[in-house]
C-alpha cells in the first residue's frame, strides 16, 4: 500500500520535491526470454527466464546547482555499494501491484544539461534542465 514514498535510493527517500511526478515510471517484473524460438509453424516457443528484471526512472523538475549538489552528494553517491557498476539499492513504489519492490539496481549514468548561468543579488549559480535517472535491475 502506498506510503507516500515514491523511491528511495540506499535506504534513503528521495525528495519529492526533485521528481518532476508526471515522469515517474515504473517497469516491474519485466519477463526475460531466454533462447525463445519459433518453429517451422512459426508458433513461439518461449523459455522465460526465472528472473524478472525492473526498472524505475523519473526525471527531476530543472534544478538550481544547490539542490543538485544536495540530490548528488546526500542521496545518490552516498548510495553506491559498488561506485564503479553505479550499483545500488532501491525500493520504489510498484503501481502494477500497490506495493513496494526493491532490489540492486545500477543507474544509467545521468546526462546533465545546463539551461543558464543566473545572477541572483551578485552571485551567479547555475539552473540545470531536468535530469533524467533511470535504475535497472541487476
Amino acid at each position: 500500500m502506498f506510503d507516500g514514498t515514491l523511491i528511495t535510493v540506499g535506504g534513503e527517500e528521495i525528495p519529492k520535491e526533485y521528481i518532476n511526478y508526471n515522469s515517474y515510471e515504473a517497469t516491474p517484473n519485466q519477463r526475460q526470454d531466454v533462447n525463445s524460438q519459433r518453429d517451422l509453424n512459426q508458433d513461439l516457443h518461449r523459455n522465460v527466464s526465472a528472473h524478472y528484471k525492473s526498472v524505475v526512472k523519473f526525471s527531476t523538475r530543472p534544478l538550481l546547482e544547490y539542490q543538485l549538489r544536495d540530490l548528488m552528494d546526500n542521496y545518490i553517491n552516498p548510495a553506491y555499494t559498488n561506485e564503479r557498476e553505479r550499483k545500488l539499492d532501491v525500493t520504489f513504489y510498484d503501481p502494477e501491484t500497490g506495493d513496494y519492490f526493491d532490489g540492486e539496481y545500477y543507474l544509467v549514468q545521468p546526462k546533465f544539461t545546463i539551461r543558464c548561468i543566473e545572477d541572483r543579488g551578485g552571485e551567479l549559480t547555475i539552473k540545470y534542465d531536468s535530469v533524467d535517472f533511470e535504475f535497472i535491475q541487476y
